[in-house]
């Protein structure tokens, strides 16, 4: 559909509109009919099909089963049919608003001059009246073929379009004036007798269609004024603009330019001349966050993850489509609306299909976060094997209860002189893991973590009456189950940082050297302290076999399917508890 036949149907649209009387009507019908107004004479006649439909949707769900007339709702949906079939050009979408508009009241009425002759047949077609569907005769003056904007004069050629004279009304800014890229145009026209009412119709810099929007009437100097977007200045070029005055009967008085003849603008980036206004008002501001990025790509044309679409536009099977506009979440398909535009799916002709599958080498350290202890190599700390102590370099323990330095068997130190550990980060063991990981979707991966791990401590010490004995060696096999969000997505190249959840089994051992006392007899020659020998001992700490917690890190895309992996673990340690910090660097091939 034209420009022109748009304007003479929502002029006829706005002709044949009536109020359903609403004597003795359900609550809802006069919110109902406002909504309806609101639809069809600020966003239909301004072409925001999609916000003028929304809008109609809205109150007819609002009005439910029962708060609207049936008169009110078939009126609504007619108009959900004209908006759907003649400016949206979805005909089977026209025919099921028209059914329910039938279902609402039977003897619902389509004038005939509101729509095209196809929206017309499958509107009568659903009221039973095929042999009705033929084009009305027209009215002299009436192009049926070819229903254009506002017609003044007969023309030989009747397939040659008829557009309004280019008038007398005077308007400012004249043309030629040169306007600064994304800064509203305030455009104000002069008393004209017998006008009204206006429509300022203008062709945004780049685009094919015309924009139309009702101007402002001032009754107290009877002047017209509207204001162009910043959106259709984004960019250098030139901007049409044309007027068209109305008396109250919606009849054209005046015209300042018409569709063929234009009045233009030169739209720049810096220009010497003054910011347009209005009359004794200052210019508007300059919107400069809509200002196009000439390197992207324009509606209609191709978009990749290289050139995407220019602000206000999305990317859609490759294509760049304009972002619809809205007020409210619920005017959007995703259900999210900001700054007035709703957020869409980028789909790129080029975007390559991310790694579902990543397999990875990784070196891992355990950092044992120690918290302060006293003598924990005398008394009910080694007894209780929460340290398994140990002489100074040595793994191994004396079982001979006779020894007089009674290595390994308790009391190794004197009560309260065990040695004391203070609250720091102590390395532990070391890990080799393969982890494999599989994305559910970009931002959102499952996978586990396999390897063993080295560095490892004894065997735990036990003790009975006393007596030392080794009943369990060290626990090197590592199994990890995890899962993590991606902050940014995986089939983006990049840096990908990322939080998540582990749990599995493990064990840590860690080691503190600690200096231990004991009353030794006289005849041992050692370092004294209050009769007391030192003693140098290893403690050690050995957390596990299960662990849960936490993980985030991040993963490096040096090419499509190679990547460098920073991971760290923290881990709360059970039965045997504490918590363990582990950093890992690793190697991922994604496929």
């Amino acid at each position: 559909m034209t420009p022109k036949q748009l304007l003479r149907l929502t002029i006829a649209l706005l002709a044949a509109s009536v109020t359903v009387p609403a004597v003795a009507a359900p609550n809802k019908d006069a919110a109902t009919l406002k909504k309806i107004d609101e639809a069809v004479n600020v966003h239909y006649i301004a072409a925001q099909f999609d916000k003028a439909e929304s809008v109609l949707l809205s109150a007819i769900k609002a009005c439910g089963a029962k708060l609207c007339s049936g008169e009110v709702i078939a009126k609504a949906y007619i108009y959900v049919g004209v908006i759907r079939g003649n400016g949206k050009g979805d005909i089977a979408g026209a025919r099921q608003a028209f059914e329910n508009a039938q279902a609402a009241d039977p003897n619902v009425t389509l004038d005939p001059t509101l729509v095209t002759p196809a929206v017309l047949a499958e509107f009568n077609k659903v009221m039973g009246k095929e042999s009705d569907s033929a084009t009305p005769k027209a009215d002299k003056g009436t192009n049926t073929e070819s229903p254009e904007a506002i017609e003044v004069e007969e023309t030989k050629d009747p397939k040659q379009a008829r557009v309004a004279p280019v008038g007398e009304l005077r308007c400012s800014p004249a043309t030629g004036y040169e306007i600064q890229t994304a800064r509203p145009v305030p455009v104000h026209c002069e008393r004209k007798e017998g006008a009204v009412r206006g429509e300022l119709y203008y062709k945004p810099v780049g685009s094919e269609e015309y924009t139309a929007m009702l101007m402002k009437f001032d009754t107290s100097n009877a002047t017209l004024r509207a204001q162009v977007p910043c959106d259709a200045l984004a960019r250098k070029g030139t901007l049409n603009v044309y007027v068209i005055a109305q008396n109250e009967n919606k009849d054209m008085v005046d015209t300042f330019g018409n569709d063929l003849s234009p009045v233009q603008y030169s739209v720049v980036d810096k220009t010497k001349a003054a910011a347009p206004s209005y009359p004794g008002e200052s210019p508007p501001k300059r919107c400069t966050d809509v200002v196009e990025d000439e390197s992207g790509a324009g509606p209609g044309e191709a978009c990749t993850t290289v050139k995407p679409c220019r602000k206000g536009n999305y990317c859609s099977s490759g294509i760049c489509r304009k972002t619809p506009t809205c007020d409210a979440d619920a005017d959007c398909e995703s259900d999210h609306c900001a700054d007035g535009l709703c957020e869409m799916k980028q789909e790129f002709a080029d975007k390559p299909k991310f790694n579902r599958w990543r397999v990875g080498l990784n070196f891992a350290a355990d950092l044992w976060l120690s918290s302060s202890a006293k003598s924990v190599c005398g008394g009910a700390n080694a007894a209780n094997g929460d340290y398994n102590c140990y002489n100074a370099g040595s793994t191994k323990i004396n079982t001979d209860p006779n020894e007089l330095t009674r290595t390994n068997v308790i009391p190794m130190a004197d009560p309260a002189w065990g040695g004391n550990i203070k609250s720091t980060l102590v390395p532990a063991t070391f890990r080799a893991l393969v982890s494999v990981d599989y994305a559910l979707n970009p931002t959102l991966t499952v996978g586990a973590r396999l390897g063993f791990a080295f560095n490892g401590g004894p065997a735990t010490i036990h003790y009975t009456n006393g007596a030392p004995s080794q009943n369990k060696n060290f626990f090197p096999a590592h199994a990890e189950l995890r899962a993590a969000y991606w902050f940014k997505p995986l089939d983006v190249a990049g840096f990908h940082p990322y939080a998540g959840l582990s749990a599995g089994m493990a064990e840590v051992d860690a080691k503190v050297t600690v200096t231990a006392w004991y009353n030794a007899p006289a005849t041992d020659t050692c370092p004294r302290t209050g009769g007391r020998c030192a003693r140098k001992l290893d403690a050690w700490r050995k957390l596990g076999r299960g662990f849960a917690g936490v993980n985030f890190g991040g993963l490096y895309d040096l090419t499509a399917h190679h990547s460098l992996q920073l991971n760290v673990n923290a881990m709360y340690m059970l039965p045997a508890s504490g918590i363990v910090l582990e950093p890992s660097l690793g190697y991922v091939f994604g496929f």
